[in-house]
């Protein structure tokens, strides 16, 4: 049986195709870089520069896209109802985690349980403060 698995053992390795990727950058306009598996010489690339790079999180920078027809939408009312009821949540969670920190200080909680809180309260203040 020993001679059966290493027969298959050396089938498979013999047979085995090596996977070979190479990472691929380039510098747009603005010094945002692009990364892609495929080469700059391809002509699959002319695809990768015509894409244009997505802006971080709270850059507010957003660009009109086509929707189908029949995507849903709401109106600016309810939209802004939302983004209400969304500030709302993260303010009550950045109370909560303020009185966490508080209460982990006040026991003597490992530096890591203070740390972590602490990384919340700045998240949650991000947050807020990309918000309209």
């Amino acid at each position: 049986m020993t001679v059966r698995v290493a027969t298959m053992v050396l089938l498979g390795v013999a047979f085995a195709v090596p996977a070979h990727a190479g990472i691929f950058s380039e510098r747009q306009a603005g010094g945002v870089v692009v990364y892609s598996n495929v080469p700059k010489s391809s002509a699959a690339d002319s695809l990768v520069r015509g894409a244009r790079a997505v802006p971080a999180i709270g850059q507010g920078t957003r660009t009109a896209q086509a929707q189908p027809a029949g995507f849903p939408r709401i109106s600016q009312a309810d939209q802004q109802q939302r983004d209400a009821d969304r500030k709302t949540i993260l303010t009550e969670e950045l109370d909560n985690e303020q009185q966490l920190l508080g209460r982990a200080r006040a026991q003597g909680a490992p530096p890591d349980v203070q740390h972590r809180h602490l990384s919340n309260i700045a998240a949650l203040k991000r947050e807020l403060a990309a918000m309209h």
